[in-house]
């Protein structure tokens, strides 16, 4: 019996004894109080709007950031997936750098104290049904003091839908106090080089920047422990971060920034590294590139003049040949050198221009059409064109005319980009201003040597046929190609002004005729004068009017701009850098292509993309296809290539998700480049 009464006294005491161990415990659980929130009462459809996950933490605990560091766990949340309802996750709040000691080494670990809110984007489709939307997910976290404690909850919101949206006041402010902790995305350009095992990553912006640290996004892209700034400037500033074993060429995380007003910002990063190669390699690459420029089509029509020039030098001596030939290649280099101070002077005002950036401007392009529809009538022998006197630095007028033909070479070939070049032309426009004339007097020098290294063997010249008869003949068949060029800079000019400053432009065309048909047919020299003095007063008011009157078309995407790709039903669509974020934040395939109608390349490489192989590619892999249209300037396509050290177009990237990325070659093939894109979209671990 008296064993009995023990057995139930203990029954009832031991359940107590627990009690009162794990009651410590619950208590502090319930400290924490989580919540998911929205600044909208009530939505809209096709309208994104935000939700958060608040957390309020009690004094002395915290939670962890996306990467928690050395010690932790990030939160893992789930969502209740709902149709034609998108929920994408968006960057986490600046977390706070923890410093503990695990068996005496000092480890690093990033927290969120009292209070955490984790914002993520909804947008509802036209399609879904129902005027109600109940957003739920499940989340697992971890909070530490002395202990860690693992938490699960299951949260729920419900919002209205209507047609019109509203705000409430009270959360709105929620989200308003933490805006300014949220990563900023400013145009920050980055790079990275090893230097005996250590990592010195540099960060270039327009805006003057105080920085501050440097968070790893991963635990492979660099150590937790705080960089080392090395340099702080105006418009730069330089970090080395500890040893890493790995060996990445590429690492991301949350670079920590002050404005000039104080306010700490952050901005995601993605950083690659830059192999010590040296200025030397670059200026190698820079006059291969250039040489290179000699075969590209947009540089034909002047080739073929100077072809015409050459037929002309085969009798004469050595000497004056090389002096023939050093005056184009100083029209050349001269023009290159021009183009870079054009370059060098926007960047110290802060202006952001690319490879091929005059032939954004309408006003050039209608320029250049006049001045080859010029030389085309000039090969018909419809009109003379004596070159004016320089005796500064031409004795004659057969020198002025070759470097006047160099420095056409080198206007038509601007918008061209080969493969050596985009890298030396990347190199120069992130580098200091000395830098940017080196490179760009050797891609001057590459375009030109061909005809230097003619003048020094003269024996080749021998291969070249000799003036005669069909000399003439040949001339005149020489201005089809350049009638061709007019046309193609038309069409360039149709995609950048509306319809009726286009129309106004082609006026330019029966002014050139009038003043052609009166040279001929007017006999005194003053009235001649007189004529040619109107009409160049009236094309320069048509050019101003045009520059006036100028401003960027909304720009339709490529598919919509070719026959064939249209016949090929691709959902092409324009660039649109939140549309692609909310993409490849969604986990998606995405492959964006940048181009212009005045880049060549580009449309040679564009003929890839009709085929039936790549729309079979595209729709197997669910794709998403973008197209970003550069005829016209626009800062949001400039901004990306800069990002990624590019300063010309054709250019092509492929995203998988947030984390990866593949940039392709400039010059596409066709066996290659599907090949690529099939491996790409099936793999889980890009280069």
């Amino acid at each position: 019996m008296r064993l009995f009464i023990c057995f139930l006294s203990l029954s009832f005491l031991c359940p107590l004894l627990f009690a009162e161990e794990a009651d410590p415990l619950q208590k502090e659980r319930e400290k924490f109080q989580i919540d998911l929130i929205s600044p909208q009462s009530q939505i809209k459809k096709e309208v994104a709007f935000l939700v958060g996950l608040r957390i309020k933490i009690p004094e002395g605990w915290h939670s962890y950031w996306s990467f928690a560091g050395d010690f932790g766990q990030a939160p893992v949340i789930k969502w209740k997936p709902l149709k034609n309802v998108k929920i994408n996750p968006l960057p986490f709040p600046i977390p706070k750098r923890k410093a503990f000691f695990i068996n005496e080494k000092q480890s690093y670990s990033f927290v969120y104290e009292k209070e955490l809110l984790i914002p993520f984007k909804v947008f509802v489709e036209e399609s879904y049904k129902g005027g109600y939307l109940p957003l739920s997910l499940d989340i697992q976290w971890f909070v530490c003091k002395e202990i860690c404690l693992p938490k699960e909850d299951s949260l729920e919101l419900g919002l209205k839908i209507r047609e019109m949206a509203k705000v409430d006041p009270e959360t709105q402010r929620v989200f308003d106090s933490w805006s300014q902790f949220f990563p900023k995305k400013p145009h920050l350009k980055s790079h990275f080089k090893v230097k005996d095992k250590k990592r010195i990553i540099s960060f270039f912006f327009k805006d003057e920047l105080k920085c501050q640290d440097l968070f790893p996004k991963r635990r492979e892209d660099f150590p937790t422990a705080p960089p080392i700034l090395l340099s702080q400037s105006q418009d730069s500033c330089s970090f080395q971060l500890e040893n890493s074993k790995s060996n990445l060429s590429k690492i991301s995380g949350l670079f920590l920034y002050s404005n000039k007003q104080g306010k700490q910002q952050s901005s995601l990063f993605q950083s690659y590294e830059r192999k010590g190669l040296g200025i030397l390699w670059f200026i190698l690459m820079a006059f291969l590139g250039g040489l290179l420029l000699n075969v590209m089509p947009c540089v034909l029509p002047v080739i073929f003049l100077k072809f015409y020039n050459s037929m002309e030098l085969k009798h004469l001596p050595q000497g004056k040949v090389l002096l023939l030939n050093l005056s184009y290649a100083f029209g050349v280099i001269v023009s290159f050198l021009l183009l870079a101070f054009v370059i060098f002077i926007s960047k110290q005002t802060g202006e952001s221009l690319g490879w091929g950036f005059h032939l954004q401007s309408p006003v050039f392009v209608t320029f250049l059409a006049l001045l080859f529809s010029l030389m085309a009538f000039y090969f018909l022998n419809a009109v003379s064109l004596p070159l004016p006197k320089v005796s500064l630095f031409f004795k004659e007028e057969k020198l002025f005319s070759h470097f006047m033909t160099g420095v056409l070479s080198t206007t038509a070939a601007s918008p061209c980009t080969v493969p050596f070049m985009a890298s030396a032309v990347g190199f120069a426009f992130s580098r200091s201003y000395v830098e940017i004339f080196v490179i760009f007097f050797f891609l001057g020098l590459g375009l030109s040597s061909p005809y230097l290294i003619l003048s020094f063997f003269p024996k080749a010249l021998k291969y070249v046929p000799s003036p005669g008869r069909w000399t003439e003949v040949l001339k005149q068949l020489l201005s089809i190609p350049l009638f061709l060029t007019v046309f193609w800079l038309m069409s360039i000019l149709y995609r950048q002004v509306d319809s009726k400053l286009f129309l106004l432009s082609l006026m330019i065309f029966p002014l050139l005729l009038v003043w052609i048909f009166s040279q001929k047919i007017i006999k005194k020299p003053i009235i001649k004068q007189s004529l040619t003095f109107v009409c160049v007063c009236l094309l320069s008011g048509l050019l101003i009017w045009q520059n006036l009157s100028h401003s960027p078309l909304e720009r339709k995407p490529f598919p919509q701009q070719n026959k064939k790709a249209r016949t090929q039903d691709l959902n092409w669509r324009v660039f649109d850098k939140n549309k692609i974020s909310s993409d490849r934040l969604a986990g998606k395939n995405v492959f964006v292509a940048v181009g212009a109608e005045w880049c060549l390349t580009c449309k040679l490489n564009e003929r890839l993309f009709t085929k039936q192989a790549f729309k079979d590619l595209i729709q197997k892999n669910q794709i998403q296809i973008y197209y970003g249209d550069w005829t016209s300037k626009t800062s949001e396509i400039t901004d990306f290539l800069e990002s990624y050290n590019q300063q010309g177009v054709p250019f092509y990237i492929f995203f998988k998700g947030e984390e990866e990325l593949f940039i392709f070659p400039n010059l596409l093939f066709k066996d290659s480049f599907l090949q690529d894109l099939e491996k790409l979209s099936n793999s889980s671990d890009l280069i």
